[in-house]
């Protein structure tokens, strides 16, 4: 992607855990929208009044709660989980973000901190848009801002104090001028281009002592097996931290081949995982042998990640990987094929057609089932394509306007589907 678009440019490695696009918010790995043919928000059913049997082609969060016959369309209740959304501050698609988009999501975090790592001022579009979107997120909802991303690098990341002490600057100067409801708390950590465990326990432990919450965003990748051979690496979410000779340890990585976050996570420097799980590439990892281009590795990496929180990580190093239970975590996807790379859940990839409506059905289906509460729950890269899917970088012509946002966080604006 360009330096100021995250996802603008898509992964084209397809080899191994090295070609990840990116954090947070990258590009998202697809799948295969299973489980759901048709949706009623698409085709009313046949008994429907004949005076009401023309296509839907816009419908409300409720109407999709409710409208069941004669199909299987599925939203995600309310409150029932953590709602975690990425925000392109630098792309010109942020002014179509509607206020019911902004009001949807638990925590919005505004990507991505640039000059303002080298200087105490934050960049001038994160202010601007901070200052005009704040104020339209919901009364409680977090607002973080991100450092890194795909273009992030060791170069100006590695003089970690630095960076700290820049950042925190700025925020402090940009939360001066807001009221107090809509202040930035938090700082996300983003850190791809494998970035080293040693720079990512530095900066989580820096921006913890200096108040803030702090979030990561890792990419699951099975680490090595304790046995060999094994040609599919394969992480057991029933034992996450690998068997010998029968599966792999789950490392949550940079970009390399590490478990380049665990420390950070052991320490209790972290108080939110917001994992990528999409774009490692083919046979990087499965969880409970469910691939990236599958809906049901949101339910397997969630048992996963259960499976890994203990009540205390004291002594740990990090690998294995040990979850304190103060640490919540989020699943991410991306909003729309065209926010992401070949390996998401939407599917197929490229420029074919596919149905958006199908796949977010299945996506609601396999979360309402999977072993999340309110505490944790979904991240999704980025609220831009969301809401203006057709529109460059995206150029997805298959999307749902709004279907992300109103399906999986229940976004008060209807989505409207082309």
């Amino acid at each position: 992607m360009l330096p100021i678009l995250k996802k603008m440019t898509m992964c084209v490695s397809a080899v191994i855990v090295l070609a990840s696009c990116g954090g947070g918010n990258d590009v998202a790995s697809g799948g295969t929208g299973t489980g759901v043919t048709s949706a009623s928000a698409v085709a009313p059913a046949a008994s429907v009044a004949s005076s009401n049997t023309s296509a839907r082609t816009s419908i409300s969060p409720t109407m999709a709660a409710i409208d069941k016959v004669g199909n299987s369309f599925s939203s995600v209740p309310a409150g029932s989980i953590l709602r975690v959304a990425y925000v392109d501050a630098f792309a010109n698609t942020f002014a179509g973000i509607p206020t019911a988009g902004f009001a949807a999501p638990d925590i919005l975090i505004y990507a991505f901190v640039q000059s303002g790592l080298t200087s105490p001022v934050l960049d001038s579009a994160l202010i601007s848009a901070i200052t005009s979107a704040a104020p339209k997120q919901s009364v409680g909802s977090k607002t973080f801002i991100s450092i890194g991303g795909q273009n992030g690098s060791s170069a100006t990341l590695s003089n970690t104090a630095t960076v700290v002490s820049n950042v925190s600057a700025g925020i402090k100067a940009l939360n001066a001028t807001l009221p107090k409801a809509n202040q930035v708390v938090g700082v996300d950590l983003d850190l791809e281009n494998g970035i080293s465990a040693a720079t990512i326990s530095a900066l989580a432990a820096g921006f913890k002592q200096a108040g803030f919450l702090v979030s990561i965003a890792p990419q699951p990748i099975a680490g090595p097996v304790q046995a060999a051979p094994w040609n599919a690496p394969n992480v057991d979410p029933a034992a996450p931290n690998g068997v010998t000779g029968v599966s792999s340890a789950l490392y949550l990585s940079s970009g390399s081949t590490s478990n380049d976050y665990g420390a950070a996570i052991a320490s209790g420097n972290v108080d939110y995982i917001f994992a990528q799980a999409y774009n490692t590439g083919p046979g990087a990892v499965n969880i409970g042998q469910c691939a990236e281009t599958q809906t049901c590795i949101i339910g397997q990496l969630a048992t996963a990640f259960n499976n890994l929180i203990k009540t205390s990580c004291a002594g740990s190093t990090g690998t294995p990987l040990c979850i304190p239970s103060t640490t919540q975590y989020a699943i991410g996807l991306p909003s729309i094929r065209g926010a992401a790379g070949t390996y998401t859940i939407w599917q197929p990839p490229s420029s074919a057609a596919y149905s958006d409506q199908t796949i977010l059905s299945a996506l609601a289906a396999e979360i309402n089932k999977a072993p999340l509460n309110g505490k944790n729950g979904i991240m999704t890269w980025v609220l831009n394509a969301d809401y203006s899917p057709a529109k460059d970088p995206y150029n997805d012509s298959y999307a749902c306007t709004g279907g992300f946002s109103s399906v999986v966080f229940g976004a008060t604006q209807a989505m409207s589907c082309p």
